[in-house]
């Protein structure tokens, strides 16, 4: 059985680095699961007010990883 996960961090000027799915990662991991393959998916953006010139602003705050997790072996299914 293979399962995907995404996972990754946001940037928060408040409290800092913030990370989220990490707990379910570990979950299948301790259930048996390998981790087989990370994949990129893309940046976390906030928009922000407009500059002197009326044009939006656009920061980084973050980043999406899919981890891709497989449960090899005799499961009886």
């Amino acid at each position: 059985m293979i399962k995907e996960v995404e996972f990754g961090g946001r940037f928060n000027p408040e409290v800092g680095l913030q990370f989220f799915g990490i707990e379910e990662v570990n979950a299948l991991l301790y259930e048996g699961y390998q981790l087989t393959q990370l994949r990129p998916k893309g940046a976390i953006t906030s928009k922000h007010p407009r500059d002197k010139n009326g044009e939006v602003l656009w920061a980084l705050s973050g980043f999406v990883i899919i981890a891709v997790l497989e449960k090899s072996g005799n499961s009886g299914a």
